[in-house]
């Protein structure tokens, strides 16, 4: 039966006697690339991944969905409609609403995409006009944009921007309230080998 409520789903390796750690409790990657493959591809679908306080406090855990392939590019979110009036003198109407697209560093304007890994981008105005690094997809013959890794650069230092719940250590990926307590999260910026911190 079809429902709209959330679930959750757990992968785990496990060795061939039925262990998932060993002995002395420290993290250990068992599990092979087909393995580590699966649990990435299943990350994607996902909207919150959530994992042990053990595991992170022992070993540099990752919790995206892997480096995603395709373009990069480096500009910021803008409003169309005032690139238009601004550059082109298109008379806009004052009731037409904000139309959210990238223009990459060398000036080139991408439509983007409404999508799951997309939403801050639409939804969250502190990511608009800052100097932002897109990963994702342009579609052939298009200036489409279809985003699925968003880093930030602050003083010419990459950061990936994520939010983040500290009360149930989860980690999403547009603003809102959490799934599981109700507060609202945190924008976060993750400097490579550093701990989460809130963004200033």
């Amino acid at each position: 039966m079809k429902t709209n409520r959330p679930f959750v789903l757990i992968n785990m390796a496990m060795s061939a006697d039925g262990k998932i750690a060993p002995a002395h409790r420290r993290f250990v990657a068992f599990g092979s690339r087909r393995d580590h493959a699966n649990l990435l591809a299943l990350r994607a679908t996902t909207d919150a991944v959530m994992c042990g306080a053990r595991t992170v406090d022992s070993a540099a855990v990752t919790l995206d969905a892997g480096e995603p392939k395709g373009v990069s590019l480096r500009g910021q979110v803008v409003d169309l409609n005032v690139v238009l009036k601004k550059q082109h003198k298109v008379d806009i109407s004052t009731k037409a609403g904000p139309v959210w697209v990238f223009k990459a560093a060398d000036g080139k304007l991408f439509t983007l995409l409404k999508t799951r890994r997309s939403l801050a981008l639409f939804d969250d105005p502190r990511l608009r006009g800052r100097a932002l690094i897109m990963k994702g997809r342009v579609f052939t013959g298009t200036q489409v944009l279809e985003v699925t890794f968003i880093q930030s650069v602050r003083k010419g230092v990459v950061h990936d921007v994520f939010y983040y719940c500290d009360i149930c250590v989860i980690k999403f990926l547009a603003p809102g309230p959490c799934v599981c307590c109700r507060e609202p999260v945190v924008l976060m910026e993750k400097l490579a080998g550093k701990k989460n911190a809130p963004v200033d």
